[in-house]
């Protein structure tokens, strides 16, 4: 009898050791069942701020997640067709517009490169580097682009302290293509820093360029100066 009470005993003492191992194996494969099936769920794509992310299919309503524009490399390319689309007797059938250009982008400058795209029924015939701010050329700024009879007109200015440039570059359109034909530039300096009468001088020029330069092979950093 003491026997049969002895070995009863030790039975229950190696099932008390065995259920917490036999709960957490139970619960393994729960969660492992669970999990394969939310892997066999479908993916659905949730706009967040301009940007498509992927989330499970599930009953939980998935994290809102943005992430800013800047974090991206948006460079527009030049469309050949929308090149020989342009029709110079037709200024209504070309525009302009800024765009950032990051594949420009180096090192830990802060500033983000920009492009001037010329747009040709929505689509880009060619592009401007524009000037780096401080890095190529300080306090860089285009201040805009206006049509002419001729073609169009870029008007800039840039630096700082005791000098000052304000630049027009002008295109022509023939042929299908923009040709740049004249640079004026107003140089502002400063004859005594010590007067404390700063870009009191003035001096312009304006450059005839010849034979023009198609806006392809334009660098707008040849001519600040």
């Amino acid at each position: 009898m003491k026997a049969y009470i002895a070995g009863v005993n030790q039975i229950r003492r190696i099932g008390y050791f065995l259920m917490p191992a036999l709960v957490c194996f139970m619960a393994g494969v729960c969660f492992m069942r669970f999990g394969l099936y939310l892997d066999n769920r479908p993916l659905k794509l949730i706009p967040t701020g301009g940007t498509r992310i992927a989330s499970k299919l599930m009953d939980i309503k998935p994290p809102q997640i943005t992430v800013p524009d800047s974090n991206f490399a948006f460079v527009e390319v030049i469309d050949k067709k929308a090149k020989t689309a342009l029709d110079c007797r037709n200024p209504n059938k070309y525009g302009f517009k800024v765009a950032q250009n990051q594949a420009r982008k180096s090192g830990l400058d802060p500033h983000i490169p920009k492009d001037l795209n010329i747009v040709v029924d929505g689509k880009v015939a060619a592009k401007i580097e524009l000037p780096i701010p401080d890095s190529e050329a300080k306090n860089f700024s285009l201040n805009s682009v206006e049509k002419t009879k001729a073609g169009f007109v870029i008007k800039a200015d840039w630096g700082g302290g005791v000098y000052h440039y304000e630049i027009q570059h002008n295109f022509r359109c023939r042929e299908n293509n923009f040709y740049l034909y004249k640079v004026k530039i107003d140089s502002f300096s400063t004859r005594n820093p010590d007067s404390g009468n700063f870009l009191d001088k003035k001096e312009t020029k304006e450059i005839k360029i010849e034979p023009n330069i198609p806006i392809e092979k334009f660098v707008m950093n040849d001519f600040l100066q």
